[in-house]
């Protein structure tokens, strides 16, 4: 077995060596979010990991916002008092926001993808839709978000699966 130390509070995760597919499980359902109107998801493909947020349209559509796709041997999660992420109170005052940031070391970049409905300044014309709808541009920090119950042990999860595929799976050893 192995001691891992991550989360909010310096919970101590014991856990046998996980496989990577159990790994990669636990980073796509603890990084899956759902509201009335907006829909957050990871995917994890070998050491690639992409972030997608969509968000509903007055259409009733949802819209593919943002998402980032990034080298997970290049990103770290820097820490804020102690902790891999934040959690934040929400409208009734229970924390039901966590936001887990990503920093990423020189020479790595993020590609984030918007859409163009965003309003902002559009980056280069994204392959999407033969570049009409979304472009894109690099970042060296950004955040990922998670909501509802259980937020706490949610975003836990997520950065402990996080950094135990990005050892296990992503980093040279030597």
């Amino acid at each position: 077995m192995k001691r891992i130390l991550c989360g909010a509070v310096a919970v101590v995760c014991w856990m046998t060596p996980a496989t990577s597919d159990t790994l990669k499980q636990i980073l796509i359902e603890a990084g899956h979010n759902e509201t009335a109107q907006e829909r957050h998801a990871v995917d994890v493909d070998g050491c690639t990991m992409m972030t997608y947020r969509w968000v509903r349209q007055k259409s009733g559509e949802f819209t593919l916002w943002s998402s980032f796709q990034f080298d997970m041997t290049g990103a770290e999660l820097p820490f804020n008092r102690g902790a891999q992420f934040v959690a934040m109170p929400g409208p009734t005052g229970s924390q039901d926001t966590a936001i887990v940031y990503f920093q990423m070391r020189a020479p790595f970049e993020a590609r984030f993808e918007k859409s163009n409905l965003r309003g902002k300044e559009a980056g280069i014309p994204s392959p999407r839709n033969d570049g009409t709808t979304h472009s894109y541009e690099t970042s060296v920090s950004f955040f990922y978000m998670h909501f509802g119950q259980d937020v706490i042990a949610k975003a836990d999860r997520f950065t402990c699966a996080f950094e135990d595929y990005r050892a296990e799976h992503c980093l040279l050893l030597g």
